[in-house]
């Protein structure tokens, strides 16, 4: 992109040079700026998922284990009984529903992942 820009530029050396550099300044920070805006909403999910999925996987073990030594066995049962499980799909479903609610401006809060909806 920016060879691209750049190649845009030379040829426009000149006169027109003061009108297109801001131009392009301005297309390439809006680009810059809703790809990160893109990949920040992917990170959210996957990181509030993981810690959703990983929280309900260990309540069931803690319920199923009966305060005694857990085996690969039972942590192999409790993960493929919450992904078969509709809780799993209603779970992933909510966050991606509480994702598009957000704002911008409601991202760039440290408290993102602390908000109750």
């Amino acid at each position: 992109m920016v060879g691209t820009i750049a190649a845009i530029m030379s040829a426009l050396a000149g006169p027109a040079a003061p009108i297109v550099v801001p131009i392009a300044a301005g297309v390439v920070l809006a680009i810059w700026v809703y790809d990160v805006y893109q990949v920040s909403r992917v990170v959210l999910q996957r990181v509030m998922s993981y810690i959703v999925d990983l929280t309900l996987v260990l309540q069931t073990l803690y319920l199923v284990s009966e305060s005694q030594e857990v085996s690969r066995r039972a942590i192999k049962l409790a993960v493929r009984s919450y992904i078969e499980s509709p809780i799993s799909g209603e779970v992933h479903t909510r966050i991606q529903e509480y994702d598009k609610e957000l704002t911008l401006l409601d991202r760039r809060g440290r408290d993102t992942l602390k908000q109750n909806h």
